[in-house]
């Protein structure tokens, strides 16, 4: 009688018992089960350090609505100082109908995205829920709204007085009526001038001052930052028209010495004090002088700042102002011209016959 086959089980047995005996099989096995441990180890601490670096760098979200609002706020600044700002829009015409076609873009593309659309030619943007307006962009977007919005950030820093009265274009073209109807204007609306007792209170808060007063903080250009311009400004009376000038010249990168004639009040002397401590760039100078006119007390007061600003070594020009004067050129127009004199002065004179 023939024994009976072993069963299927136990020569699978018998074979992984040979199998195992081999001891070149057996380390690779052990190999092979350290591998798969540290494998699964090392898949679960990337997927903690995955999940902490998400936490670390939340997706960026925009607030649509206001995004879109600082799109238009730009739009209109750049539309003005187009009108209004002849250097601007003959010298980069190009540039500026490049930036504007970008912001148009950008402006309609996030209203499809806050009215739940899609863009058919921007295939980066999904459809999102309409009540939805603050979702998340895709990345994209964040990156190239703020790029655009710093592109026009320096167009939108430049101080703006909104007149709706009276069209600005019409008189920087010299329009007659148009100076005729401001005229009108000037004269039902007259201003109120500011004491100069008042300048100490506007001034306690420095930066409420500059932004209320309207100043320009940033260099305008490139051009205008490499190459700063050193101002004296000779005063005695009426710090509110001193005050307007300075802000109509003011730069960051320039610098300015105020000298205060010795006859000048206390309350003069302290308005003018109030104002230059809001100013790194600006400050009064070490000397003060009776200025005497036709005798050479008017030129001293001059020699005292240029001693005073020499001590800034990166103003490559030096103005001399009084206080009762108003430009006539940007302190763009002034670099380019400073430029082509190409470290000559300009100086006018007379001489007794």
């Amino acid at each position: 009688m023939e024994e009976a086959p072993p069963p299927p089980s136990t020569k699978m047995l018998e074979r992984l018992q040979k199998f195992y005996d081999h001891r070149p099989t057996r380390w690779l096995l052990v190999l092979m089960l350290l591998g798969g441990v540290a494998l699964y180890i090392g898949s679960g601490f990337t997927a903690s350090l995955f999940r902490e670096e998400k936490k670390l760098n939340p997706p960026v979200e925009l607030d649509i609505d206001e995004t879109i609002k600082a799109i238009e706020v730009i739009e209109r600044n750049l539309k003005l100082h187009s009108r209004v700002n002849k250097q601007l829009a003959d010298e980069r015409p190009s540039e500026l109908g490049q930036l504007t076609k970008l912001l148009k873009k950008h402006r309609d593309d996030l209203l499809v995205v806050r009215s739940g659309g899609r863009n058919k030619t921007q295939n980066s943007i999904r459809t999102l829920p309409k009540e939805n307006s603050n979702a998340a962009l895709p990345e994209a977007h964040p990156a190239q709204t703020t790029k655009v919005i710093a592109q026009y950030s320096l167009i939108n820093s430049i101080p703006n007085v909104r007149v709706t009265d009276i069209n600005c274009a019409k008189l920087f073209s010299n329009d007659k009526e148009e100076l005729k109807k401001a005229e009108i204007y000037q004269k039902k609306n007259t201003k109120v001038p500011i004491p100069d007792e008042e300048y100490p209170k506007l001034t306690r808060n420095c930066d409420t001052f500059k932004r209320e007063r309207q100043y320009i903080l940033k260099p305008l250009s490139q051009n205008e930052a490499e190459f700063p311009i050193a101002f004296s400004m000779v005063i005695f009376k009426d710090i509110e028209q001193v005050e307007r000038l300075l802000r109509a010249i003011y730069r960051p990168q320039n610098y300015y010495c105020i000298h205060i004639d010795a006859k000048a009040s206390q309350t003069i002397r302290s308005a003018m004090e109030s104002i230059a401590k809001c100013f790194d760039n600006v400050f009064l100078s070490s000397r003060s002088i009776d200025v005497q006119w036709g005798w050479f007390s008017v030129l001293e007061p001059e020699l005292v700042c240029m001693e005073d600003l020499i001590k800034y070594k990166k103003w490559k020009y030096f103005i001399n102002l009084t206080g009762q004067e108003w430009p006539l050129k940007t302190n763009d127009d002034l670099v380019k011209i400073l430029k082509i004199f190409n470290g000559a002065n300009s100086m006018e004179g007379t001489v007794k016959r």
